[in-house]
C-alpha cells in the first residue's frame, strides 16, 4: 500500500471524559484567561473581573453568582496570554473524570448550572 502524503494528524487516548451517547455532544470555542494551564476535562467557569473570559471552577469560590459552564476539550498552557481553546457546551460527561480548582467540589448548584446548559454529567466506574 502506497502511503505517500499521508500523516498522523493526531492521536486518541480512551479518557473516560466523554461517558454517553444519549444527549448530542457539541463544541464551542472560549477564551480562556491568561495565567493558567489547564487539562482536558476541566470545568470552565466565566472570569468575573474580565467576562468573556473563562478560569477554572472553584477560583471564585466566594462569587455566588459565577456558574460553571462549560468544559475543556483540549489541555491548554496560557502561562503568556489569553488563548481561544474548544470547550464542549452540550453532551453526557464522566463528572469523576471532570477537573476543579484543587479543594473545591463540584457542588449541586454546579451540577444544575451544567444541566441547564445542556452539560449532563454521571458518575461512571473507572
Amino acid at each position: 500500500m502506497n502511503k505517500k502524503g499521508l500523516s498522523q494528524v493526531g492521536v486518541f487516548a480512551h479518557d473516560n471524559l466523554i461517558s454517553g451517547n444519549r444527549h448530542p455532544v457539541d463544541i464551542c470555542h472560549v477564551v480562556i484567561k491568561k495565567g493558567q494551564k489547564l487539562d482536558r476535562g476541566t470545568v470552565l467557569e466565566e472570569d468575573a473581573a474580565e467576562k468573556g473570559k473563562y478560569v477554572i471552577r472553584g477560583t471564585q469560590a466566594d462569587q455566588p453568582d459565577v456558574k460553571a459552564e462549560y468544559i475543556l476539550a483540549e489541555a491548554v498552557d496560557v502561562s503568556e496570554e489569553d488563548m481561544v481553546a474548544p470547550a464542549y457546551c452540550a453532551g453526557e460527561f464522566a463528572e469523576n473524570s471532570l477537573i476543579v480548582k484543587e479543594g473545591y467540589t463540584i457542588t449541586d448548584e454546579d451540577r444544575k448550572a451544567l444541566r441547564n446548559a445542556s452539560i449532563f454529567l454521571k458518575t461512571i466506574m473507572m
